[in-house]
């Protein structure tokens, strides 16, 4: 396994961190052109079920936290090891979870529990991957929602820093406008701050 940075990038207070990572036997489990998002001095990484499943390559990188993105019936896949901690966040289960409800606190109470989570995370020095079956859809609209909230990012701006550092994100359906709703419940909540 072979992890070099090839770049760094500022947007606003936080750092991202491009790391370039190629395994000629693991080719499949995270492309050369995904990377990792180090919140001061943390890891959020983006990625597939190849990924998640291979605690040797989890524990190489430092991996012991996961959100599942997948079903609620599909399996964590180390979650008998105590070493290892899982939050479940099927994203795409979002219009039954947030029902008819179209407003900021029943959008930030959703997403906060995968966002407070993270931070959790992030501020025990712990590292996170996100990951659902190929890393683009799902796990790509949540790890963009995180980017939103942590770094206080647009949509549209978190959704290029994704693609930019893991290609294959790719909101599709609905996730466009759930993530359009997060954009709007975020900018409520900094004008109330604002107040």
């Amino acid at each position: 396994m072979l992890l070099c940075v090839s770049s760094f990038l500022c947007s606003l207070l936080f750092f991202f961190v491009v790391a370039s990572r190629t395994c000629p036997t693991h080719h499949n489990l995270i492309p050369s052109s995904s990377s990792f998002f180090f919140f001061p001095l943390r890891l959020t990484d983006c990625g597939n079920t190849n990924a998640a499943q291979s605690k040797k390559l989890l524990l190489a990188h430092g991996i012991t936290r996961v959100v599942n993105c997948k079903s609620l019936d599909d399996p964590n896949f180390h979650e008998s090891d105590p070493d290892f901690e899982y939050l479940r966040f099927p994203i795409a289960y979002h219009r039954r979870d947030l029902s008819q409800r179209n407003n900021v606190q029943a959008t930030l109470k959703y997403f906060g529990r995968l966002h407070n989570w993270v931070d959790g995370q992030l501020a025990d020095n712990k590292s996170v991957l996100i990951h659902c079956l190929a890393g683009a859809h799902r796990a790509g609209t949540a790890s963009i929602s995180y980017l939103m909230h942590a770094g206080k990012l647009s949509k549209n701006d978190a959704i290029k820093i994704a693609q930019r550092q893991r290609p294959v994100i790719s909101p599709i359906g609905s996730f466009p406008e759930l993530l359009d709703k997060l954009e709007h419940a975020l900018s409520e909540k900094m004008e109330d701050r604002r107040k």
